[in-house]
């Protein structure tokens, strides 16, 4: 099986709060809660990643923005 993982970027991932929360919730569960180490520059980073590689090779770094699953409410 496949390890799971949720992992906090951005602003709202930058709180640790929310990352004690999401991991008391997935605690029972195959999912794994981790901050980025830098979790503010992260979505910054890999959008300069991306840009670099398309201006280069023509090819996207990132296949998709949009998030095959939500966090339910």
């Amino acid at each position: 099986m496949m390890k799971k993982y949720l992992v906090l970027s951005g602003g709202l991932g930058a709180s640790v709060y929310l990352y004690k929360q999401l991991v008391k919730k997935y605690a029972s569960t195959e999912i794994s809660v981790v901050m980025s180490e830098e979790p503010i520059l992260a979505e910054v980073k890999g959008l300069v990643i991306d840009r670099k590689q398309r201006l280069h090779t023509g090819a996207a770094a990132l296949i998709s923005r949009l998030y095959e699953h939500q966090i339910p409410h």
